[in-house]
């Protein structure tokens, strides 16, 4: 007979098998000697021994290793400690209150789980974030790896294009230069399957003589629903014809942004003006974008292209010369993706 499946051992003849027998006057037989023993053996083969000599055979349900009360027992202690945990699946923790640490490395398909929503876990990894650049693309997908759990999502607009000159002797010009394309963030803590974006191009440069330069495209990431990130285009800047007076092209305004926890308009185009034939300042290129600066222009030559995610081209100039100057194209956007695992 032994355990009873319930935890209690019991022998076949009973507890008091050998009282009831003298008291009956039963002589010692062989047989009932033999049973009583197996009882023993049996119940003790069923033992784990604690030198290590068998293993638990116990799986799950009432054969899985656990405690006689409910969430009473403990395994290890503070200062009888247990080193290592080696878990196939995962380690699942069910209850109101718990003190918990883990320290682990994690692997693919593990996980830490509370079925009953109600505990609270903080993981310690040396898992870093990974980055992704996504540089080009029209209504393109971009899926998140499946471990990700938050990220945080930064798209900059294209440049926009800076404007051409046309001069003629004893006159001077200077083109508007583009503007810079606009900024914004989101942390995403609740990470989709998929999401689609398009990287906003540069503006264009507007070609040699009194020719606007294109503006810059805008930058979206969304996932059709709770995500809808713009980072606008920077707007062009305009083409110019020399005169003998001022004459400085206007500059491209900077582009906006929406749909971020932050969200930052790009740097308008900063153009000064040429009096009386003379350069009287270089103008700045097309508005900055939100990292980096804008380029200038240099005197007598066409427009300096823009060099970082966002930045507008910037503006062409010529003085004292019959000389068509073109402008230059904007920087492309870009879309920055932080993945945290």
């Amino acid at each position: 007979m032994s355990w009873n499946g319930s935890g209690t051992f019991t022998r076949t003849l009973g507890s008091a098998a050998w009282v009831g027998d003298a008291a009956a006057g039963t002589k010692i037989v062989a047989n009932r000697h033999d049973t009583n023993d197996t009882d023993l053996a049996t119940g003790i083969n069923n033992c784990v021994a604690k030198d290590g000599q068998n293993a638990f055979t116990g799986t799950t349900g009432a054969t899985a290793l656990r405690g006689a009360v409910d969430n009473t027992s403990d395994l290890g202690s503070t200062s009888l400690r247990w080193r290592n945990l080696y878990a196939g699946t995962s380690v699942v923790f069910q209850g109101a209150t718990y003190g918990t640490t883990v320290t682990a490395a994690p692997t693919a398909n593990r996980a830490i789980a509370f079925p009953d929503g109600s505990g609270t876990v903080a993981l310690r990894t040396d898992i870093p974030p990974t980055i992704t650049y996504l540089t080009s693309g029209v209504a393109a997908t971009f899926n998140p790896a499946s471990t990700t759990v938050a990220m945080l999502v930064e798209c900059w607009g294209g440049g926009g294009g800076s404007g051409g000159v046309s001069c003629n002797l004893g006159e001077s010009a200077v083109s508007g230069p583009g503007a810079g394309g606009g900024y914004c963030a989101l942390l995403i803590t609740s990470v989709g399957a998929a999401y689609t974006y398009t990287v906003g191009v540069g503006g264009t440069a507007g070609s040699a003589g009194n020719n606007n330069g294109g503006n810059g495209a805008d930058t979206t990431f969304t996932d059709g629903a709770s995500v809808n990130m713009v980072a606008g285009g920077g707007a062009l800047g305009s083409g110019m014809a020399s005169t003998a007076g001022s004459n400085a092209a206007t500059g491209g305004s900077g582009g906006t942004a929406s749909g971020g926890d932050v969200n930052y308009t790009g740097g308008d185009a900063d153009g000064k003006s040429v009096v009386a034939g003379v350069l009287g300042g270089l103008p700045r290129s097309g508005g900055s974008p939100t990292i980096g600066g804008g380029v200038r222009c240099a005197v007598n030559n066409p427009g300096v292209p823009g060099r970082n995610p966002g930045e507008g081209g910037g503006a062409a100039s010529q003085t004292n010369a019959a000389v068509n100057r073109a402008g230059a194209a904007g920087f492309r956007g870009q879309i920055r993706i932080t993945q945290f695992k």
